[in-house]
């Protein structure tokens, strides 16, 4: 110990009592590990089978609690659900504590092919275990996919794209939009905006932070994102973060903090002339190429002195251009895809595969429900099936010669010589004559073989 101690004594003397203090807190501090949470998860899904013309509750029908869709991990954030089925409906039963997402189902408990809804994660979880799907007329499949992501002030994922998208209602004009977002204190008379503290700024400093993101003013890659933006985070006329101001005729992305950040997306041509329309660009960012405009008709054509990109109101989600400092609305923050972040509570997703088909059904045992059998003597083994198709027998799981594909109505029989003394577990496989029907196992029937005679 003595060794031990000196050099802490010679260390006291050398800073003094109120140095020490500080340094050995700051060594706790550094010492204690960062404990992140577990990754969030949308449970795992699986496959389910459901009848034409009915429904079923999605948990239900999964086998196993593991396989339940629920938003696991998502500590005490508000949740946002989005699910959708590309072949019939799916909604909630119960929807306490919960609100409906702009854009998707009328009322809570509205079935439809798409659904979205947010609260905190034991209201979404309990409504998930509601979840229910209703099949359609005809046989086939259907995919369920279920998306759940942290909701934050407002915030809306996008399942299509991975981009995140904050709608905010304040009316203000582009410029104010942009210093808002930014940090900058742009104005038409100081055109020139300030990239280099823009782009050193982190989640911890922007103005607009999200679940260990950045914020920065909305870029449009594609009409995805376009309809995604105008139907889900607000169908009125909103500013994006696009921009001429630098080079009339030269539409940037203009956010420093933007993965876009200077890609021209489009040209302006024809000035209003009947007809024409600015003209995409082909850009690359992250890798993938883009060329995506959505310009209402004759538009861009900087009348006035037009510079600032608008997303017009109604359902089009057309862009039409603007004066910078003169209209006022709101405008559309987005978050990801910066290189270096990483998201707090990514977002999850589980799939459900759904074999609509007629259940069939099969259980199996020796005939007049006996329990027990004989050692080489012959014993008639029976299954009941729903609807007529080919069954198979296994003894403990082996198919049992003789008794392969056994045909039958309602039912389908074979003789067996039991070839051991003992316990024996008889299943069978079922295939259905229609393809309408999945096919199925019946669960074990314990049989108890004995000698000849009762004796071994």
């Amino acid at each position: 110990m003595e060794r031990r101690l000196k050099p802490v004594k010679a260390f006291v003397r050398t800073l003094g009592r109120t140095a020490l203090i500080t340094a050995l807190v700051s060594l706790a501090l550094v010492s204690i590990p960062n404990t992140a949470h577990a990754a969030t998860s949308a449970g795992a899904g699986g496959t389910v089978t459901i009848a034409p013309n009915l429904s079923g509750v999605i948990n239900n029908l999964l086998p196993g609690t593991a396989s339940d869709v629920q938003a696991l991990n998502f500590g005490s954030e508000t949740v946002t659900a989005v699910i959708s089925s590309n072949l019939g409906n799916i909604g909630i039963t119960s929807g306490t504590g919960l609100t409906v997402l702009s854009g998707y189902q009328t009322n809570l408990t509205d079935s439809a092919t798409t659904i979205g809804f947010y609260g905190n994660v034991t209201d979404v979880n309990n409504a998930l275990n509601t979840l229910k799907y209703w099949a359609g007329a005809s046989t086939g499949s259907a995919t369920i996919s279920v998306t759940l992501s942290d909701r934050g002030n407002n915030v809306t994922y996008d399942p299509a794209t991975g981009a995140y998208y904050q709608y905010v209602s304040t009316a203000v004009t582009w410029e104010g939009a942009y210093n808002a977002i930014t940090g900058d204190n742009l104005t038409q008379v100081s055109t020139t905006a300030n990239v280099s503290t823009r782009q050193n700024q982190t989640p911890a400093n922007c103005a607009y932070k999200f679940n260990g993101m950045c914020g920065y003013f909305a870029t449009v890659y594609n009409a995805t994102q376009n309809a995604f933006i105008n139907s889900k985070v607000g169908s009125t006329q909103v500013w994006l973060g696009g921009s001429d101001r630098v080079t009339e005729g030269t539409w940037v992305w203009s956010d420093p903090k933007a993965p876009a950040y200077g890609k021209r997306f489009s040209n302006q041509n024809g000035y209003g002339a009947s007809g024409s329309t600015g003209e995409g660009v082909n850009y690359t960012v992250n890798g993938t190429q883009y060329n995506y405009v959505n310009w209402n008709g004759s538009e861009p054509n900087n009348s006035g002195g037009e510079s600032a990109l608008q997303m017009l109101s109604g359902s089009t989600g057309n862009w039409n251009d603007l004066n910078e400092a003169n209209a006022t609305m709101g405008y559309v923050v987005e978050y990801g895809g910066i290189s270096g972040e990483t998201v707090s509570y990514a977002a999850a997703t589980t799939t459900i595969n759904v074999n609509i088909a007629y259940a069939s059904t099969i259980s199996v045992g020796l005939t007049n429900s006996a329990t027990t059998a004989t050692y080489r003597a012959v014993s008639q083994l029976t299954a009941t099936i729903s609807p007529d198709g080919k069954v198979t027998f296994y003894a403990n799981g082996k198919a049992i010669p003789g008794c392969k594909n056994k045909s039958g109505t309602t039912s389908a029989t074979c003789n067996w010589k039991p070839a051991q003394i003992g316990r024996i577990n008889i299943t069978a496989s079922f295939v259905p004559n229609s393809n309408n029907y999945p096919n199925s196992a019946a669960p074990p029937a314990l049989i108890v073989v004995s000698a000849r005679g009762g004796t071994r």
